[in-house]
């Protein structure tokens, strides 16, 4: 009796492993579908204009730390020449600002 139980056990647990695996395969399917259904109606102007703007955001976005090092750099110029009792004459300082610039 309790062999029998067993077994209907784990026919019960085989058959709801096969149902968890089918319902993760369907909503990969299903995800990975709907992702791309923006796209559907689009026009061939519409998928140009979404990679231009993909292209661009990440040129911006590139674009800012750079900004941070050359900014960072003149920041440490400026903070070189006014600081007291510095060493860099105003030739030195004019080359620097003008390099960094």
């Amino acid at each position: 009796m309790q062999l029998k139980k067993a077994k209907e056990w784990s026919t019960w647990r085989r058959s709801k492993k096969l149902d968890l695996t089918f319902l993760t395969t369907f909503h990969r399917r299903r995800k990975s579908r709907t992702k791309m259904r923006v796209f559907k109606y689009a026009t061939k102007l519409d998928v140009f204009l979404i990679s231009v703007s993909c292209f661009t955001s990440i040129a911006a976005g590139t674009a800012i730390p750079l900004m941070n090092i050359v900014f960072g750099e003149l920041v440490n110029d400026f903070a070189g020449y006014f600081m007291p009792d510095t060493t860099v004459t105003k030739q030195q300082f004019q080359s620097s600002v003008n390099q960094n610039a």
